[in-house]
Protein backbone atom coordinates (compact mmCIF):
# COMPACT_ATOMS: atom_id res chain seq x y z
CA UNK A 1 0.00 0.00 0.00
CA UNK A 2 2.15 2.69 -1.57
CA UNK A 3 1.09 6.67 -0.65
CA UNK A 4 -0.38 6.79 -4.23
CA UNK A 5 -2.52 3.98 -3.13
CA UNK A 6 -3.87 5.21 -0.50
CA UNK A 7 -7.39 7.49 -1.32
CA UNK A 8 -7.79 10.79 0.35
CA UNK A 9 -5.65 13.13 2.66
CA UNK A 10 -3.52 14.15 -0.59
CA UNK A 11 -1.88 17.24 1.55
CA UNK A 12 -1.04 14.85 4.74
CA UNK A 13 0.33 12.16 2.71
CA UNK A 14 2.52 14.92 0.61
CA UNK A 15 3.92 16.09 3.91
CA UNK A 16 4.81 12.96 5.09
CA UNK A 17 6.74 11.81 2.45
CA UNK A 18 8.60 15.18 2.38
CA UNK A 19 10.04 14.96 6.32
CA UNK A 20 11.29 11.23 5.37
CA UNK A 21 12.93 12.24 2.22
CA UNK A 22 14.50 15.01 4.21
CA UNK A 23 14.77 12.89 7.65
CA UNK A 24 12.83 15.10 9.71
CA UNK A 25 10.04 12.81 10.30
CA UNK A 26 9.63 12.69 14.50
CA UNK A 27 10.15 9.35 15.79
CA UNK A 28 7.06 9.07 17.47
CA UNK A 29 3.89 9.67 15.72
CA UNK A 30 0.29 9.92 16.69
CA UNK A 31 -2.50 9.75 13.64
CA UNK A 32 -5.66 11.14 14.82
CA UNK A 33 -9.10 10.68 13.02
CA UNK A 34 -12.35 9.69 13.15
CA UNK A 35 -12.70 5.73 12.42
CA UNK A 36 -12.27 4.06 8.91
CA UNK A 37 -10.47 7.01 7.00
CA UNK A 38 -7.23 4.62 6.66
CA UNK A 39 -5.05 6.29 9.08
CA UNK A 40 -3.87 2.05 9.62
CA UNK A 41 -3.47 2.10 5.92
CA UNK A 42 -1.04 5.25 5.52
CA UNK A 43 0.73 3.82 8.62
CA UNK A 44 1.59 0.54 6.65
CA UNK A 45 2.20 2.87 3.81
CA UNK A 46 5.34 4.74 5.95
CA UNK A 47 6.80 1.83 6.70
CA UNK A 48 7.14 0.80 3.63
CA UNK A 49 8.67 4.06 2.31
CA UNK A 50 11.15 3.65 5.59
CA UNK A 51 12.10 0.14 4.43
CA UNK A 52 11.28 -0.58 0.67
CA UNK A 53 14.36 -1.82 -1.07
CA UNK A 54 13.82 0.59 -4.70
CA UNK A 55 12.35 3.97 -2.98
CA UNK A 56 12.08 6.74 -5.52
CA UNK A 57 10.62 9.86 -5.68
CA UNK A 58 7.32 9.72 -8.20
CA UNK A 59 5.31 12.94 -7.83
CA UNK A 60 3.79 14.49 -5.74
CA UNK A 61 5.59 12.35 -3.28
CA UNK A 62 9.23 13.29 -2.63
CA UNK A 63 9.41 9.57 -1.39
CA UNK A 64 7.52 6.32 -2.67
CA UNK A 65 7.64 2.97 -2.57
CA UNK A 66 7.38 0.30 -4.99
CA UNK A 67 4.88 -1.71 -3.34
CA UNK A 68 6.75 -4.81 -5.33
CA UNK A 69 9.60 -5.47 -4.10
CA UNK A 70 10.50 -8.27 -0.82
CA UNK A 71 10.48 -5.76 1.74
CA UNK A 72 7.18 -3.80 0.91
CA UNK A 73 5.24 -7.72 0.03
CA UNK A 74 6.36 -8.61 3.51
CA UNK A 75 4.95 -5.47 5.28
CA UNK A 76 1.95 -5.88 3.57
CA UNK A 77 2.12 -9.65 4.96
CA UNK A 78 3.30 -8.62 8.27
CA UNK A 79 5.60 -10.94 7.50
CA UNK A 80 8.86 -8.10 7.78
CA UNK A 81 11.10 -8.75 10.40
CA UNK A 82 11.06 -4.93 10.88
CA UNK A 83 7.72 -4.17 11.44
CA UNK A 84 5.89 -4.61 14.23
CA UNK A 85 2.28 -4.56 14.63
CA UNK A 86 0.42 -4.35 18.27
CA UNK A 87 -3.35 -5.10 18.40
CA UNK A 88 -6.05 -5.26 21.13
CA UNK A 89 -5.63 -8.73 21.63
CA UNK A 90 -9.43 -11.02 22.34
CA UNK A 91 -10.00 -9.09 25.52
CA UNK A 92 -10.22 -6.16 23.84
CA UNK A 93 -6.83 -4.02 25.39
CA UNK A 94 -3.72 -3.95 24.58
CA UNK A 95 -1.69 -5.35 27.57
CA UNK A 96 1.91 -4.11 29.16
CA UNK A 97 3.57 -7.88 28.29
CA UNK A 98 2.34 -6.20 24.31
CA UNK A 99 4.10 -3.25 24.58
CA UNK A 100 6.99 -4.30 26.84
CA UNK A 101 7.93 -6.75 23.70
CA UNK A 102 7.34 -3.51 21.44
CA UNK A 103 9.80 -1.72 23.16
CA UNK A 104 12.61 -4.45 23.02
CA UNK A 105 12.17 -5.46 19.56
CA UNK A 106 12.87 -1.35 18.75
CA UNK A 107 15.76 -1.58 20.70
CA UNK A 108 17.40 -3.74 18.21
CA UNK A 109 19.46 -2.47 14.94
CA UNK A 110 16.95 -3.04 11.63
CA UNK A 111 17.70 -7.02 10.83
CA UNK A 112 15.65 -6.90 7.16
CA UNK A 113 15.66 -2.92 6.31
CA UNK A 114 16.40 0.41 7.32
CA UNK A 115 14.56 1.15 10.39
CA UNK A 116 11.94 -0.45 12.98
CA UNK A 117 8.63 0.52 13.02
CA UNK A 118 5.70 -0.27 15.53
CA UNK A 119 2.54 0.25 14.68
CA UNK A 120 0.00 0.33 17.43
CA UNK A 121 -3.56 -0.48 16.31
CA UNK A 122 -6.10 1.35 18.25
CA UNK A 123 -3.94 2.79 20.75
CA UNK A 124 -6.58 4.17 22.30
CA UNK A 125 -6.83 0.40 24.24
CA UNK A 126 -3.28 0.48 25.77
CA UNK A 127 -3.98 0.07 29.31
CA UNK A 128 -2.75 2.69 31.76
CA UNK A 129 0.08 0.72 33.11
CA UNK A 130 0.86 -0.01 29.68
CA UNK A 131 0.93 3.84 28.56
CA UNK A 132 3.13 4.64 31.62
CA UNK A 133 5.75 2.01 30.45
CA UNK A 134 5.68 3.47 26.61
CA UNK A 135 6.42 7.03 27.75
CA UNK A 136 10.41 6.35 27.94
CA UNK A 137 10.18 4.77 24.62
CA UNK A 138 8.18 7.70 23.19
CA UNK A 139 10.18 10.41 24.15
CA UNK A 140 13.39 8.73 23.24
CA UNK A 141 13.33 5.92 21.35
CA UNK A 142 16.24 4.03 19.71
CA UNK A 143 17.94 5.82 16.30
CA UNK A 144 16.57 3.70 13.92
CA UNK A 145 12.86 3.13 15.52
CA UNK A 146 9.94 4.76 14.59
CA UNK A 147 6.48 4.42 16.65
CA UNK A 148 3.12 5.04 14.87
CA UNK A 149 0.20 5.04 17.34
CA UNK A 150 -3.56 5.35 16.02
CA UNK A 151 -5.96 6.08 17.39
CA UNK A 152 -9.75 7.61 16.86
CA UNK A 153 -9.82 8.57 20.40
CA UNK A 154 -6.90 10.56 21.30
CA UNK A 155 -8.44 11.89 24.50
CA UNK A 156 -8.25 8.88 25.93
CA UNK A 157 -4.53 8.26 25.79
CA UNK A 158 -2.30 10.27 29.16
CA UNK A 159 -1.60 13.88 28.86
CA UNK A 160 1.92 12.69 29.41
CA UNK A 161 1.56 10.03 26.35
CA UNK A 162 0.06 13.04 24.01
CA UNK A 163 2.37 15.35 24.85
CA UNK A 164 5.41 13.32 24.15
CA UNK A 165 4.34 12.34 19.90
CA UNK A 166 3.82 14.41 17.21
CA UNK A 167 0.46 14.47 16.30
CA UNK A 168 -1.31 14.29 12.79
CA UNK A 169 -5.01 14.82 12.45
CA UNK A 170 -6.68 12.81 9.69
CA UNK A 171 -10.21 14.13 8.34
CA UNK A 172 -13.40 12.68 6.54
CA UNK A 173 -13.08 11.38 3.35
CA UNK A 174 -15.21 12.91 0.99
CA UNK A 175 -18.19 11.07 0.04
CA UNK A 176 -16.63 10.43 -4.11
CA UNK A 177 -13.56 9.19 -1.98
CA UNK A 178 -15.84 6.56 -0.05
CA UNK A 179 -17.52 5.46 -3.07
CA UNK A 180 -13.97 5.14 -5.03
CA UNK A 181 -12.83 2.65 -2.15
CA UNK A 182 -16.45 0.71 -1.53
CA UNK A 183 -17.41 0.74 -5.52
CA UNK A 184 -16.83 -2.31 -7.09
CA UNK A 185 -18.13 -4.51 -10.22
CA UNK A 186 -20.64 -6.95 -8.07
CA UNK A 187 -21.80 -3.98 -6.08
CA UNK A 188 -25.09 -2.23 -6.97
CA UNK A 189 -24.13 1.40 -7.74
CA UNK A 190 -27.19 3.18 -5.88
CA UNK A 191 -26.12 0.97 -3.06
CA UNK A 192 -22.43 1.83 -2.85
CA UNK A 193 -23.81 5.50 -3.38
CA UNK A 194 -26.47 5.25 0.15
CA UNK A 195 -23.79 3.83 1.93
CA UNK A 196 -21.03 6.07 1.34
CA UNK A 197 -23.57 8.96 2.05
CA UNK A 198 -25.09 7.61 4.76
CA UNK A 199 -20.90 6.87 6.30
CA UNK A 200 -20.26 9.93 7.19
CA UNK A 201 -16.99 10.31 5.65
CA UNK A 202 -15.77 6.53 6.49
CA UNK A 203 -14.90 4.39 4.24
CA UNK A 204 -15.02 1.30 7.28
CA UNK A 205 -18.51 2.84 7.76
CA UNK A 206 -19.62 2.30 4.21
CA UNK A 207 -18.15 -1.04 3.51
CA UNK A 208 -19.85 -2.24 7.02
CA UNK A 209 -22.97 -1.18 5.51
CA UNK A 210 -22.84 -2.76 1.98
CA UNK A 211 -22.27 -5.86 3.46
CA UNK A 212 -25.69 -6.14 4.30
CA UNK A 213 -26.11 -3.68 7.87
CA UNK A 214 -27.12 -0.75 5.51
CA UNK A 215 -30.88 -1.97 5.16
CA UNK A 216 -31.18 -2.49 8.92
CA UNK A 217 -29.14 0.17 9.85
CA UNK A 218 -31.33 2.60 8.11
CA UNK A 219 -34.20 0.57 9.22
CA UNK A 220 -33.99 1.16 12.49
CA UNK A 221 -33.65 4.54 11.47
CA UNK A 222 -36.98 5.07 10.20
CA UNK A 223 -38.15 3.01 13.00
CA UNK A 224 -36.86 5.58 15.93
CA UNK A 225 -38.75 8.32 14.10
CA UNK A 226 -41.89 6.86 13.44
CA UNK A 227 -42.07 5.60 17.00
CA UNK A 228 -41.09 8.94 18.67
CA UNK A 229 -43.59 10.88 16.30
CA UNK A 230 -46.55 8.46 17.51
CA UNK A 231 -45.59 8.35 21.32
CA UNK A 232 -48.13 10.29 23.26
CA UNK A 233 -45.39 10.39 26.84
CA UNK A 234 -41.94 9.83 28.42
CA UNK A 235 -42.57 5.79 28.47
CA UNK A 236 -43.12 5.63 24.93
CA UNK A 237 -40.16 7.90 23.93
CA UNK A 238 -38.19 5.35 26.33
CA UNK A 239 -39.35 2.40 24.61
CA UNK A 240 -38.59 3.91 21.12
CA UNK A 241 -35.23 5.01 22.46
CA UNK A 242 -34.44 1.04 23.78
CA UNK A 243 -35.89 -0.61 20.06
CA UNK A 244 -33.10 1.82 18.42
CA UNK A 245 -30.38 0.79 20.67
CA UNK A 246 -31.66 -3.09 19.82
CA UNK A 247 -29.48 -5.88 20.52
CA UNK A 248 -25.89 -5.66 18.94
CA UNK A 249 -25.11 -8.13 16.06
CA UNK A 250 -22.49 -11.04 16.10
CA UNK A 251 -19.23 -10.05 15.68
CA UNK A 252 -20.23 -6.07 16.43
CA UNK A 253 -20.87 -3.74 19.32
CA UNK A 254 -23.65 -1.70 20.60
CA UNK A 255 -21.01 1.17 19.97
CA UNK A 256 -20.65 0.24 16.37
CA UNK A 257 -24.34 -0.56 15.76
CA UNK A 258 -25.47 2.67 17.29
CA UNK A 259 -22.77 4.55 15.03
CA UNK A 260 -24.34 3.10 12.36
CA UNK A 261 -28.11 3.61 12.94
CA UNK A 262 -26.88 7.28 13.53
CA UNK A 263 -25.07 7.73 10.58
CA UNK A 264 -28.61 6.15 8.72
CA UNK A 265 -30.74 8.60 10.26
CA UNK A 266 -28.89 11.55 9.45
CA UNK A 267 -28.73 10.14 5.72
CA UNK A 268 -32.28 10.25 6.41
CA UNK A 269 -32.85 13.61 8.19
CA UNK A 270 -31.20 14.84 5.50
CA UNK A 271 -33.29 14.08 2.51
CA UNK A 272 -36.68 14.47 4.59
CA UNK A 273 -35.49 17.84 4.47
CA UNK A 274 -34.62 17.92 0.59
CA UNK A 275 -38.34 16.39 0.23
CA UNK A 276 -40.10 18.93 2.21
CA UNK A 277 -38.52 21.96 0.36
CA UNK A 278 -40.34 20.03 -3.16
CA UNK A 279 -36.69 18.73 -4.08
CA UNK A 280 -35.19 15.55 -4.80
CA UNK A 281 -32.57 15.85 -6.35
CA UNK A 282 -29.26 14.78 -4.86
CA UNK A 283 -31.33 12.37 -2.34
CA UNK A 284 -29.10 9.46 -0.94
CA UNK A 285 -31.88 7.21 -0.43
CA UNK A 286 -33.78 7.03 -3.38
CA UNK A 287 -34.89 4.22 -2.88
CA UNK A 288 -37.28 5.03 -0.23
CA UNK A 289 -38.87 7.92 -1.41
CA UNK A 290 -42.54 7.14 -0.14
CA UNK A 291 -41.39 7.14 3.29
CA UNK A 292 -39.12 10.26 2.99
CA UNK A 293 -41.99 11.83 1.69
CA UNK A 294 -44.34 10.48 4.31
CA UNK A 295 -41.62 11.34 7.33
CA UNK A 296 -41.11 15.11 5.78
CA UNK A 297 -44.48 15.79 7.42
CA UNK A 298 -43.77 15.60 10.55
CA UNK A 299 -39.66 16.06 10.51
CA UNK A 300 -39.82 18.98 7.71
CA UNK A 301 -38.94 22.19 9.04
CA UNK A 302 -37.67 23.41 12.28
CA UNK A 303 -38.25 19.85 13.88
CA UNK A 304 -36.09 18.34 11.36
CA UNK A 305 -33.13 20.63 11.55
CA UNK A 306 -33.52 20.70 15.34
CA UNK A 307 -33.33 16.63 14.76
CA UNK A 308 -30.31 17.02 12.54
CA UNK A 309 -28.32 18.68 14.78
CA UNK A 310 -29.49 16.39 17.73
CA UNK A 311 -28.18 13.85 15.59
CA UNK A 312 -24.89 14.76 14.86
CA UNK A 313 -24.55 15.97 18.74
CA UNK A 314 -25.27 11.80 19.42
CA UNK A 315 -22.42 11.02 16.98
CA UNK A 316 -20.05 13.38 18.57
CA UNK A 317 -21.37 11.43 22.22
CA UNK A 318 -20.62 8.09 20.97
CA UNK A 319 -16.86 9.07 19.63
CA UNK A 320 -16.51 10.13 23.23
CA UNK A 321 -17.25 6.69 24.71
CA UNK A 322 -20.51 7.71 26.38
CA UNK A 323 -22.92 4.96 26.91
CA UNK A 324 -25.19 3.96 23.81
CA UNK A 325 -28.29 4.14 25.94
CA UNK A 326 -28.03 7.32 27.76
CA UNK A 327 -27.40 8.67 24.44
CA UNK A 328 -30.27 6.79 22.76
CA UNK A 329 -32.42 7.98 25.83
CA UNK A 330 -31.39 11.74 25.39
CA UNK A 331 -31.64 11.47 21.75
CA UNK A 332 -35.43 10.44 21.62
CA UNK A 333 -36.08 13.70 23.52
CA UNK A 334 -35.14 15.80 21.37
CA UNK A 335 -36.58 14.40 17.87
Amino acid sequence: MPFRSVVGHGRLLRLIARAVSRDTLPPSLLFVGPDGVGKQLVAVALAQAQNCLAVSEIPPFAVEACGSCSSCRKISRRSFADVLFVEPGENGSIVIEQIRHAISQSAYRPFEGRRRVVIIRDADRVLLPAQNALLKTLEEPAETSQFILVTSRPDVLLPTVRSRIQRLSFGQLTASEVVEIVGGADLDPSVVQVAATAAGGSAGRALALVSGELVAARGAAVGVLHNVSMARDARGRMDAAKEFVGKSRAGSTARQDLIRRLSALTSLLRDVELVAAGSTKGLANTDVLDGLKTLSRTYGGVRGVKAFASVGTALDAVERNLSPKVIADWLVCQL
